[in-house]
């Protein structure tokens, strides 16, 4: 059984990627090197903001990659919850900003020339429950 991701295979580590001590200085220090912290990281730096992103493991190599690089539309708690909890506005600005964030992929995608087969595919959600059933129904 293979225990690391099929797409480190064909894109494995640059070798190029320097690894050691963090630097006595720099203007942000970004933890974590999966989609959120690298995306953060790219920002800053294209702002002429000094940043270095440390590690613990390998970079993507949590969630990141473990996906297989989907990127789904919506949150973790169906849109109705989310509304319920934080207000009408807020509700509906977090589901825009989960939108947003797949534009976000896209158009990194494309500046940077990442050769990825990006797709905007969809995505469906099921329920497993007979409350799930009339929840999804209701929606």
């Amino acid at each position: 059984m293979k225990t690391s991701c099929f797409w480190t295979d064909d894109y494995p580590r640059p070798a190029t990627l320097p690894v050691g001590d963090l630097p006595n200085r720099a203007d942000v220090l970004v933890i974590g090197g999966g989609i959120t912290g690298l995306t953060a990281s790219r920002r800053l730096a294209r702002a002429g903001i000094e940043t270095v992103v440390a590690e613990g493991q390998e970079f993507g190599e949590g969630a990141s990659a473990l996906n297989g690089g989907m990127a789904i539309y919506g949150l973790k708690a169906a849109p109705e919850v989310v509304i319920n909890r934080f207000g009408d506005r807020l509700g509906r600005e977090l589901w825009q900003a989960s939108n947003a964030a797949i534009d976000l992929i896209e158009q990194i995608v494309d500046e940077e020339r990442i050769s990825c087969d990006f797709v905007r595919a969809g995505s469906a959600e099921v329920g497993f429950t007979r409350r799930d059933d009339r929840v999804l129904a209701a929606y």
